[in-house]
């Protein structure tokens, strides 16, 4: 790295403020012949290493990190760890059955996502049912990602679950479920 003092398998950069950036580019629907993700690593400006799902290989970039055992095992580990990265929340939805005193719940569960900020609300004949959704709150699952489960009381009407993720595309485009339509019984 330019500015930098290299000895076999150590980089020391000079002391002071440097800028550490991870640009990442998801595209479910890209064009034939691009990938649906690239991934950019960069120290003060300069390209470390970057992804790209058409190969499924991390590449290091400027001749950063080549050459040595450790680091060959660490670009093996990381291609790893992107190739089977899904950015997509998993949702799934179940009936809790009530018992005496407490009525029947509609789960949603949402998992396998990253970033941890997310937005899973429950809406009930077109209106947000707020007041009545109980959460788990967001949990990790053990590996990079979280959970969330939010449930609602079962009523009358169209039962929705709304989950509002980055990955999902823009800043929140909600991921819409509909779940169950009950009708009176008259």
């Amino acid at each position: 790295m330019p500015g930098s003092h290299s000895h076999p398998g150590l980089s020391l950069l000079p002391a002071g403020v440097h800028r550490f950036t991870h640009s990442q580019i998801i595209s479910p629907r890209a064009a034939p012949g691009l990938p649906k993700r690239q991934s950019l690593l960069q120290v003060n400006g300069l390209a470390l290493s970057a992804y790209d799902s058409s190969s499924r290989r991390m590449m290091p970039r400027n001749g950063y990190m080549q050459g040595d055992q450790e680091t060959h095992q660490f670009w093996s580990i990381s291609s790893v760890r992107c190739m089977f990265w899904d950015p997509w929340p998993t949702v799934h939805v179940s009936l809790v059955q009530g018992t005496p005193g407490r009525p029947r719940r509609l789960m949603c569960h949402v998992t396998g996502f990253y970033s941890h900020d997310i937005e899973v609300t429950w809406e009930r004949g077109g209106q947000g049912a707020l007041g009545e959704q109980m959460t788990s709150g967001i949990l990790p699952n053990g590996d990079p990602t979280f959970q969330i489960r939010v449930s609602v009381k079962l009523g009358l009407g169209e039962h929705v679950c709304v989950v509002r993720h980055v990955s999902l595309g823009g800043i929140f485009v909600p991921l819409v479920l509909l779940v169950a339509r009950l009708q009176s019984s008259k």
